[in-house]
Order: structure tokens, then C-alpha cells, then sequence
């Protein structure tokens, strides 16, 4: 009986560990569940206050790209003002006889150029004399 007894006793042992094991199991489900469910809705709120910021953000795009193209279309139609009234002065000289056409001097350009770009006038003076020697030689 002795054997029986210890037989007994390791089953009864083993019955009474796994029914505390699956109550464990299930205490431990029934708390994790509620932090997936409260990371869950912490993931949801989070993609919520990005699509937010998303949508902020493409209306600011939205805004300043509009109100580029209505400043080009201020500057385009002032532009194109300006190019009527140019036009209309060419043609009032020209009908009077006073316009007379000058050809392009390359030199004055050039030396305009260099004095945008920060040569002084001795240095420009230079530079186009050296550019007026290098013609001649060619020719």
C-alpha cells in the first residue's frame, strides 16, 4: 500500500499543478488582453494624429503653391502690360521718324557685365583692351 499510497499522492500532485497552471494561464490572458486592447487603441489614436498632421501639412503645401502661381500670374499679366506699352512707344517713334536703331555694342555689354560681376573699371578696361588685341591679332 505504501506504493499505492506515493502513486496516489504524484497524481493527485500532478493534478492539483496543472489545474493552478491553466488558472494561471487564464489570469494571465485576462490581464494581457486589455494592454493589447489599450496598445491597440494607442496605435489607432496615433495614426489618427498623423493622418491629421498629413492632411495639415498638404493644405499648406496646398496654400502656398497657390498663392505662387496667383503672384506669377500678378507678375506674368504686369509683364505682359509692360511688353504693350513698350510695343505702343516703338511704334508712336517709329511713326514720328525718331526712332533710329543702334546696332548692339558688344564692348558697352560686356563691360556692363564685368561691373555686375565686381571688376573694377581698371580691370574691365583691361580685360577688354587684352580682348580688343586678341581680335586684332586674328584678323
Amino acid at each position: 500500500m505504501t506504493l499505492e499510497n506515493g502513486i496516489l499522492f504524484i497524481a493527485c500532485l500532478l493534478v492539483a499543478s496543472g489545474v493552478l497552471t491553466r488558472r494561471a494561464g487564464r489570469r494571465r490572458a485576462a490581464t494581457e488582453t486589455p494592454n493589447v486592447a489599450g496598445r491597440a487603441d494607442a496605435v489607432v489614436r496615433r495614426v489618427n494624429a498623423c493622418e491629421a498632421r498629413l492632411y495639415d501639412y498638404s493644405r499648406e503645401i496646398d496654400a502656398t503653391y497657390q498663392t505662387r502661381a496667383a503672384t506669377l500670374q500678378t507678375l506674368t499679366d504686369e509683364a505682359d502690360k509692360a511688353a504693350t506699352r513698350l510695343e505702343a512707344a516703338l511704334k508712336a517713334f517709329a511713326a514720328q521718324g525718331e526712332l533710329a536703331i543702334l546696332p548692339f555694342d558688344e564692348r558697352s555689354h560686356a563691360a556692363r557685365l564685368l561691373k555686375q560681376a565686381g571688376y573694377s573699371d581698371e580691370q574691365i578696361a583691361k580685360l577688354l583692351d587684352r580682348g580688343d588685341e586678341a581680335s586684332r591679332r586674328a584678323a
